[in-house]
């Protein structure tokens, strides 16, 4: 048996000699070049942060053109941090292109003034030295290890994603794996991402602390990324050692830390979104974190509650005319009214005293709703909730960690002034999180015919900004984006994760091409060959739950003529002779997930010959 088998060349030719007995490999050869940089707009600097050669990019290396890809996301994602606007101006750009002249010359293009990392032959850090070269040569101390939890194909035709624990000593290592583990199990194997997870690797890398859990008040603890707090409150939770964790998540191997993120050994609330997810391994709001800020990376989109600062990507669209998701629309586009009747995030203590809030209705509408957070409150009348006086009904969720309660009422509201009034009715307990008031928001809506509070409806749903600027979203409350207990995304970020990736994922692995040996040349034309198609294990190839309604549809031509009789075959035989040629193959993806795909990244193509060549077969693969 002679086999050989084909990955993606990304137009770049190779010809594979077939003697007796011999297995050749084509191997894939195609890289992109990127930049990834700081940028601060208000000096317009650069800071060269990571380049050198990347995992390909299909929209730049399947276009003619060659086209730059540059990309600006915030450099941090959370949630307000009171009132007032953001602190964090610092954007992360990309750059991708085909080499590292086009890419330097689109990051000038972007800055005036560029900074870039200091030239060093070697420098000493936390997991040994780092060579110029980029070759990472591991000391002894501290203790680290990597395992692929979820392997589904080559990294460089997968989305890695990279799990470094933070605050977890020696004796807590297995301890780390369990944790990610499970927040891989229910992110990725339940129901927020599971329909791509053909598309993902899941590693996790443990990297020894010195002292266990997560730094508070702005003091890390001695950790391997120096995660702390602001303060004891549970919000955001930052990385000090950045250098370091951008270290660690090389330990993976090439082209295999697409999404780097960070999990503190906290049992409560807090995290970030940004150049890495940052969460906690908390049992209760640990996947919470994990899916809304690996939202924002995954599909490159803002926020979508109120309060927020950056509403962009699919799922925004600042009037009517620019809603981008007329294709998912349930009925007629129209604005859904309601009022905004609080946006407070607090983040107060109740330590301090009742915490007050003043509103103003027209009473014009028909029902309101009410949704608040706190932390820190875990036995019943631990807290208390007042509207205009009238105590709310509140039960505990039995915990410490951020939790959050929704009140509806279908009545009006009567027009004129009204009030809130928050109480923590006891003190923490010692060692334990702070009672506090995280976050307020209240609406009142007109009636269903009027805004239409389904969350499966697709519409134009108001979200306002910290300073009242309305934009629009999908849905009323039917995405993790904008609530952030929903356990999936709109149908609109869902399309929009699938373009994401596909831009980096070819639905092709590998062509291959199994030929049995001739015993002389005279029996050689006649001996039976096998080709074969392996696609990225989607629909019919999809181990577990899959999504209903995909299908894989795949079509054959050789030397130009399409080979009717092989559509939707994965593979066929035949004898040399009759395989000799040119021979393309189109693999297109069918999902009800995705409606429109402008760039045609559902489809993957490549082009292949068998020859003839003095005795010997040739089998080239490249790109059609």
């Amino acid at each position: 048996m002679v086999a050989l088998k084909g990955t993606r060349l990304w137009g770049l030719a190779f010809l594979l000699a077939i003697a007796h007995g011999i297995c050749a490999q084509a191997k894939a050869a195609g890289q992109a070049y990127r930049v990834l940089a700081a940028f601060k707009p208000e000096n317009d600097l650069c800071e060269v942060l990571e380049e050198g050669p990347y995992q390909f990019r299909r929209d730049i290396l399947e276009r003619s053109d060659r086209s730059i890809i540059k990309t600006f996301r915030p450099r941090y994602h959370s949630e307000p941090r009171g009132h007032g606007v953001s602190e964090d101006t610092e954007q992360l750009v990309e750059i991708y292109c085909l080499d590292r002249s086009c890419a330097r010359r689109a990051l000038y293009e972007t800055c005036s003034m560029v900074k870039n990392p200091a030239q060093q032959d070697e420098t000493m850090n936390r997991f040994g030295f780092q060579c110029s070269d980029g070759t990472l040569v591991m000391d002894r101390t501290p203790v680290t290890e990597v395992r692929k939890i979820i392997d589904n194909g080559p990294p460089q035709n997968r989305i890695d994603v990279v799990f470094m624990g933070d605050g977890y000593v020696l004796s807590e290592k297995e301890k780390f794996f369990e944790d990610i583990e499970r927040l891989a199990r229910e992110m990725f194997v339940g129901d927020t991402y599971q329909s791509t997870l053909p598309l993902y690797n899941i590693w996790a890398v443990y990297v020894e602390s010195n002292e266990s859990g997560v730094g508070v008040n702005h003091e890390p603890l001695d950790t391997a990324f120096g995660l702390v707090r602001d303060g004891t409150e549970l919000r955001g939770i930052y990385c000090t050692k950045v250098r370091e964790a951008r270290e660690a998540c090389k330990l993976t191997g090439p082209d295999a830390c697409d999404f780097p993120s960070l999990i503190g050994n906290s049992d409560y609330y807090g995290g970030l979104g940004g150049e890495f997810t940052i969460s906690t391994r908390s049992k209760t709001s640990g996947t919470v974190v994990l899916r809304h800020e690996m939202g924002h990376n995954f599909v490159n989109v803002g926020e979508e509650y109120d309060g927020g600062w950056v509403y962009s990507g699919v799922n925004a669209a600042r009037s009517l005319e620019k809603v981008k998701w007329k294709h998912w629309l349930t009925s007629e586009l129209r604005a859904e009214e309601n009022a905004m009747l609080v946006q407070d995030y607090s983040w107060y203590d109740l330590a301090n005293g009742p915490y007050k809030l003043n509103f103003t209705s027209t009473g014009g509408y028909e029902r309101w709703m009410l949704q608040i957070s706190a932390s820190g409150v875990e036995t019943d009348g631990s807290f208390e909730a007042y509207l205009d006086g009238e105590p709310l009904p509140w039960n505990t969720t039995g915990n410490l960690d951020r939790a959050f309660t929704v009140w509806e009422r279908h009545e009006s509201l009567k027009a004129g002034d009204h009030h809130l009034e928050f109480r923590g009715t006891a003190p923490a307990t010692k060692d334990s999180p702070i009672r506090q008031l995280c976050s307020t928001n209240m609406h009142e809506f007109p009636s269903e015919d009027k805004y239409i509070s389904d969350s499966s409806h697709i519409s134009a749903y108001p979200s306002r900004n910290y300073a009242g600027r309305v934009s629009y979203r999908p849905t009323n409350e039917g995405c993790l984006m904008r609530n952030m207990s929903h356990p999936t995304l709109c149908p609109i970020c869902v399309e929009g994760l699938w373009m994401q990736h596909l831009a980096k994922v070819t639905l092709i692995d590998n062509i291959n091409v199994h030929c049995n040996d001739a015993l002389d040349d005279t029996t050689q034309a006649q001996s039976t060959c096998r080709i074969s198609l392996e696609p990225v294990p989607l629909a019919q190839f999809r181990k577990g739950k899959g999504v209903e309604g995909e299908r894989y549809l795949v079509t054959w031509y050789k030397d130009g003529i399409r080979q009717a009789d092989l559509d939707d075959s994965f593979a066929f035989n035949g004898t040399r002779s009759d395989l000799w040629g040119e021979w393309k193959v189109r693999l297109e993806y069918l999902t009800p997930e995705i409606r429109v795909d402008p760039k045609g990244l559902t489809t993957a193509k490549e082009k292949f010959e068998i020859r003839q060549y003095g005795g010997e077969e040739r089998f080239q693969v490249r790109s059609w």
